[in-house]
């Protein structure tokens, strides 16, 4: 494994060779340039839940970033990567490809994409953000309070559990900073579930 200095050291000459600014890689990353800053000139390592990420941007293997061997991928599948969903004019629009990962078990791996978590609504699930989570597409959640990615009036999906009761949907966070929402009526047409939840990966 690398040291967060030559993992350093690596972005910065990527991000050059692609006359890339931190300005610019700081709005793909959405956070503030600071924070890039703080990483090139040594006062703060590097987050390793944003080294997948920072090699998608730069377009170069993740573990050649981290030095580390890749693990191997037989008998796995890889599943299509990205960084949200949204509800576009012709169906579920698939925002920020950052690559594959690869999971076993996988019959249908069309019906399947990874999402990675931004934000700290589930965090009581032990999900947090950059976790990667493998969501099936399914217009309906299997059963009531599974968690899924859900899509309200049209802004990005996020995961939450899903209830119903005398048609009224209610989308609930686990982390309770976060205050329920609920629908019915024809508020129930402001809302999409995308898929539900069936795996979670992390990286350290």
């Amino acid at each position: 494994m690398r040291s967060n200095d030559d993992i350093v050291k690596l972005i910065k000459e990527y991000r050059l060779k692609k006359s890339m600014s931190q300005s610019e890689m700081a709005k793909q990353l959405h956070i503030d340039r600071a924070n890039i800053a703080r990483w090139e000139n040594g006062t703060r390592p590097v987050p390793a839940d944003r080294l997948n990420q920072i090699a998608n941007i730069l377009n170069i293997d993740y573990w050649y970033l981290i030095g580390a061997q890749a693990p191997s991928t037989e008998n796995r599948v890889p599943i299509k990567k990205f960084g949200s969903v949204k509800a576009g004019p012709n169906g579920i629009a698939y925002q920020e490809f950052l690559g594959y990962e690869y999971f076993e078990d996988i019959c249908n791996p069309e019906d399947y994409f990874v999402l990675t978590i931004d934000g700290d609504s589930m965090t009581g699930d032990g999900i947090y953000d950059g976790d990667e989570a493998l969501i099936k597409v399914s217009p309906e959640v299997e059963h009531d309070g599974q968690i899924a990615v859900v899509i309200v009036n049209g802004d990005e999906g996020t995961l939450k559990h899903v209830h119903f009761k005398d048609g009224v949907m209610s989308l609930i966070a686990s982390n309770p900073i976060y205050q329920p929402q609920f629908f019915s009526g024809h508020q129930l047409d402001e809302v999409r579930i995308v898929g539900v939840l069936k795996e979670l990966k992390r990286k350290f």
